[in-house]
């Protein structure tokens, strides 16, 4: 049987997948999408690119459950903080919690 933190953690970072597309659709026009992802040790991080001069880079940190967004402007060549995401009080506790 697989132990019950780990099936936690795998549902809370697919939720964190799926929420971090929405939020990068309804931040952008229909053409945005996921580009490069990568897991490192306790952080997965992926791109989106949302616009021709705009993309996004989000850091989820599994031993956290947080997701930080940052925005790339390449026509200004800046990288800003847009927002952290709590992920347990955004997807709950954990499932039968």
């Amino acid at each position: 049987m697989r132990d019950p933190s780990s099936v936690t953690l795998a549902v809370l970072t697919v939720s964190a997948a799926v929420l971090a597309a929405l939020v990068a659709f309804t931040w952008s026009s229909p053409s945005a999408e996921a580009d490069v992802s990568a897991k490192a040790g306790e952080y997965i991080m992926f791109t989106a690119a949302v616009t021709d001069s705009t993309d996004f880079l989000y850091i989820i940190d599994l031993t956290r459950q947080q997701m930080n967004a940052y925005r790339y402007r390449t026509q200004k060549d800046v990288i800003e903080f847009v927002d952290k995401v709590d992920l347990k009080a955004a997807f709950g506790a954990g499932a039968g919690n």
